[in-house]
């Protein structure tokens, strides 16, 4: 092997050339490398699967704990809401006063008579109401237009307009009166309204009320008494109406 190696390139015996005993040199570290990366193979291989099978167990068991976790948020959640709604529909009308007001939000009551637009909001509810057959549907439409006239009577009495906003008052309660056999018809059908839409109708009924009260107090004395009374006779017979529902 120490005469290979001294060997000039040109005299290699057994009439081998440079290239051969290049490779037969380099073909023998080759091999020593080749066989010491598979003897270390095994061992690299098992260690990296242990660590990766750790790993994934580990985050398994992370992700295992947070579900359980979240599950069980969820779950007192919706315990709470459950309580909650029944809480506020199985009270009465009357239960729901703080302050001397009737809790119930009335929804956003959009452009007032006084813009020259507001008969074509007029001229939609009236197309609106014809073109709904469904008599739950139907009533349902009618009370979110009353309750928004109920809500413009209340923005024209502030701002001092108080002939006016009695007007807007009676059209609220002229369409509160239509819902009670809208939905006697309905039920006769064989559709009966569900127990939070009476609900709602009766705390819509309070506040209106409770409107026309108001209203009441803000008008110049025997200003549209007569109209005001009428209008609490009016809204008493709704309120007897929706307790035979």
């Amino acid at each position: 092997m120490v005469n290979v190696i001294f060997w000039p390139l040109w005299s290699v015996p057994d009439g081998g050339t440079r290239s051969n005993l290049v490779a037969k040199v380099g073909g023998t570290n080759a091999n020593k490398a080749t066989t010491a990366k598979e003897r270390n193979t095994p061992a690299n291989f098992w260690l990296i699967y242990t660590t990766i099978v750790l790993f994934c167990s580990e985050r398994k068991m992370k992700l295992e704990k947070f579900m359980v976790q979240y599950s069980m948020k969820k779950v007192l959640v919706l315990l709470c809401g459950l309580l909650l709604v029944g809480s506020v529909y199985g009270a009465s009308p009357k239960d729901l006063i703080k302050d001397g007001t009737v809790v119930y939000e009335l929804p956003y009551a959009g452009i007032t008579p006084e813009n020259p637009l507001y008969f074509l909001k007029q001229l939609r509810d009236q197309i609106t109401e014809f073109l709904t057959r469904d008599s739950i549907k139907k009533a349902e439409f009618l009370l979110l237009s009353s309750d928004k006239r109920a809500h413009i009577a209340i923005i024209l009495a502030q701002e001092g307009k108080t002939r006016q906003s009695v007007e807007v008052m009676a059209d609220a309660e002229d369409r509160a009166m239509r819902i009670p056999d809208l939905l006697t018809e309905s039920k006769k059908q064989g559709t009966a309204p569900s127990e939070r839409f009476i609900y709602t109708l009766k705390l819509s009924n309070s506040k209106h009320k409770e409107i026309i009260q108001e209203l009441a107090k803000m008008l110049p004395q025997g200003q549209d008494e007569q109209v005001l009374s009428a209008l609490i006779d009016l809204n008493q017979r709704i309120a007897a109406e929706l307790e035979r529902l």
